[in-house]
């Protein structure tokens, strides 16, 4: 939590279940203003909506983004004093463009996701390189590994250990 309330970008990552969207909300809670909390899809706003007492709307609806060429040149400036976007890790290389180019100089910026999950469907893997970035400077990357939800946990540490190229057993 310090991480995220101290630097002024950060990458948060977990898998499933690991307590992102609790982390959020007791940011929000801690920050207590000017906090806009945005997804890439309607479906992760709308999970949001349901754990979050704050405006929580799609990148699209945020930055007034109707079409491809309003991605690439226009949208509007998001003014506020932290920005938290979640599911980063579906968010393709124009919505990066659009999303950065109009977050407000001073503004901190919290991205959220699994960098473990495969790369959105148009180009790009802005999020993964920003969390192996900021990973390796040592600063603004918090990583949650422990599953939260204990109704998920057996098959959340089976999917880990398949992703870290372990064997499981079966049955």
């Amino acid at each position: 939590m310090e991480t995220c309330l101290g630097e002024s970008v950060v990458c948060l990552t977990g898998g499933p279940g690991t307590g992102k969207s609790y982390v959020i909300g007791k940011v929000v809670e801690k920050w207590g203003r000017d906090v806009c909390v945005c997804a890439p899809t309607g479906k992760a706003v709308g999970l949001l909506k349901e754990k979050l007492d704050v405006e929580v709307g799609t990148l699209h609806h945020l930055l007034g983004i109707r079409n491809g060429q309003e991605m690439l040149f226009g949208g509007k400036e998001l003014d506020y004093g932290m920005v938290i976007v979640d599911e980063c890790s579906m968010i393709d290389v124009g919505m990066w463009g659009a999303l950065l180019r109009n977050i407000k100089s001073g503004t901190r910026v919290i991205l959220v996701g699994d960098d473990d999950q495969l790369p959105p469907v148009e180009a790009g893997t802005v999020f993964g390189e920003l969390c192996r970035f900021l990973k390796e400077k040592g600063k603004g990357y918090v990583h949650l590994d422990e599953c939260m939800r204990s109704d998920r946990a057996e098959i959340l540490e089976k999917a880990a250990a398949v992703r870290m190229g372990e064997k499981i057993e079966y049955g």
